[in-house]
């Protein structure tokens, strides 16, 4: 954490650390410029990678198998936030993290970023998918079953917040996420949205809250229709 001059990590740094649970804060503001793709390859009981990559400004790109083996892993909490220059990642990327729980601002101000991957390999572990994305302004779409299955995530609190690339919202997007009470400024200030906004203000069983859920999204076809408590 906080080490500035690391510019590059050995591919088997971990090799013999075989019983490491907890990556936390573990490349945090460093300057690495690439992350090896079986750096986790033999830590194959890690819970947690919280903040590990986080305010990392010089990697662009993350290995589509990064997180193969590490099928225990239960948090991503701000795991890549504020990675100005990552400009893509893989839609699989956590394809083998299926018990993962947490997601909570995984991509938070990663300003470049131009794609989504997808949450939905976790179905009934995933709860949490709050900030995920927020200030994300180079998203210009998001593919429409990234949450798909995922019947337990009952946040999507300020999720897309500040999305302003953002140009529609697929109807489907949260057609499986039947627990969620939580969408408050999911997609505020989402200020290229146009189309309808998809009509969660309908819901019931649960009934969700959604202050300022489509704040300023007035390219909303339906914005007019949109409770004003909503937006």
């Amino acid at each position: 954490n906080y080490c500035y001059n690391i510019t590059s990590i050995p591919e088997n740094l971990f090799q013999y650390n075989v019983n490491v649970q907890n990556f936390a804060s573990a490349f945090q503001n460093t300057h690495i410029t690439s992350i090896p793709t079986d750096l986790f390859r033999y830590t194959t009981g890690v819970t947690s990678f919280y903040r590990t990559f986080s305010d990392c400004q010089y990697i662009s790109s993350l290995p589509v198998d990064l997180f193969r083996y590490t099928t225990k892993v239960t948090t991503f909490y701000f795991c890549f936030s504020n990675n100005a220059r990552l400009t893509s990642v893989s839609y699989d990327l956590f394809k083998y993290c299926t018990l993962a729980s947490n997601f909570q601002g995984t991509f938070f101000g990663c300003t470049t970023l131009t794609n989504t991957p997808a949450l939905k390999y976790s179905t009934t572990h995933l709860t949490r998918a709050d900030y995920c994305f927020r200030n994300c302004p180079s998203l210009t779409g998001v593919t429409s079953d990234i949450f798909s299955g995922c019947t337990e995530v009952y946040t999507f609190e300020f999720a897309f917040y500040s999305c302003t690339g953002l140009t529609s919202i697929p109807s489907d997007l949260f057609s499986t996420n039947n627990k969620v009470t939580n969408f408050n400024s999911c997609f505020g200030y989402c200020s290229s949205l146009s189309g309808d906004a998809p009509t969660l203000w309908t819901r019931t069983s649960p009934t969700p809250t959604g202050t300022q859920c489509f704040y300023n999204d007035t390219g909303l076809s339906n914005y007019s229709s949109i409770p004003d408590n909503w937006k």
